[in-house]
């Protein structure tokens, strides 16, 4: 953490105006109006609007839940992946809310969630990350980036069409052999569900990154918009694959916004582009964890009860 806030503190003072940055950070603060920085607000539970619509699809063919329930669970589910790298934790969460019996497939069902979660996410990365050598780069970067691309989603298409047959196989080994009752749950799903989920995992990609691009131009970060949601794509996309948490995940975030808006000029305000990073990372992280924290202490007391 102490090291990316380093390359932070680096970033921020390359240019020597971090002063001016500071007081054109303030002045865009108090010149944008009141119903921006709402809007920018609302679309956090947008977001956890859209998970919670995602994870009640899954778990409807287990344990069907009202969207209120889902809700829950998700924002639970935020709290433990907080304190997990790369959000792993998540699932734990999310299965407190389903009955004992039903809380291993529940987690293969949640885990099925996140990968297409990852897949949407790499869809929206992998286009910004074609946008910016369109723009940037030239000849073979680009050509063998897009070759990379191609082979994966071949790759995918391949485990996907014949999943019913690698998994019958992987199931026929003696350690996989008690968990195949539980992976029959993937069974269950459609491509009606999978297309379902996708969908819903890609809008809420963009939702976040609409919401950080909104924040960070209102604070005078003065992004263009057709590149800078290209580059917010690509930037979440790295966040992703950088396995960081509880406090390192703020450097990071930090540290990666920089690289992809400042060293390539598209932010002219360093520091308003950080307070929409750690801003964004307070309303759809930080939040929810801490209204999850909230519900799972009233998990624990109810149980206590049940208990005694």
């Amino acid at each position: 953490m102490v090291f990316f806030l380093w390359l932070i503190y680096r970033q921020l003072t390359a240019k020597g105006d971090l002063g001016q940055q500071w007081q054109a950070l303030r002045s865009y603060w108090h010149s944008a109006g009141p119903s921006w920085f709402t809007l920018v607000i609302l679309l956090a539970p947008v977001n956890w609007f859209w998970e919670a619509v995602k994870w009640q699809r899954v778990v409807r063919y287990l344990h069907p839940v009202t969207l209120w329930v889902s809700f829950k669970a998700v924002v639970t589910g935020i709290a433990f992946g907080m304190v997990t790298p790369g959000k792993l934790g998540d699932f734990a969460g999310r299965i407190l809310y389903v009955p004992q019996r039903k809380r291993v497939a529940a987690a293969i069902g949640t885990l099925m969630t996140n990968l297409i979660q990852v897949a949407a996410s790499s869809t929206a990365g992998m286009a910004g990350v074609i946008y910016f050598l369109w723009h940037h780069h030239s000849g073979r970067w680009l050509s063998d980036f897009l070759k990379i691309c191609g082979l994966v989603v071949i790759l995918l298409g391949i485990l996907w069409g014949t999943r019913r047959r690698w998994t019958g196989w992987l199931l026929q080994f003696r350690p996989f052999r008690k968990m195949a009752r539980y992976f029959r749950v993937l069974k269950r799903y459609d491509t009606r569900d999978i297309v379902f989920i996708y969908g819903f995992s890609l809008v809420k990609y963009l939702t976040y990154n609409m919401q950080f691009l909104l924040l960070a131009n209102l604070l005078g970060a003065q992004v263009p918009w057709v590149a800078g949601i290209f580059a917010t794509m690509m930037m979440y996309w790295l966040l992703m694959a950088i396995p960081s948490f509880m406090l390192a995940d703020i450097s990071v975030r930090g540290f990666v916004a920089g690289v992809v808006f400042l060293e390539t000029g598209l932010a002219l305000n360093g520091v308003s582009l950080l307070a929409a990073s750690y801003v964004t990372w307070l309303l759809n992280l930080v939040l929810p964890a801490v209204i999850g924290s909230v519900l799972m202490v009233g998990i624990r007391q109810k149980s206590k009860s049940i208990s005694q």
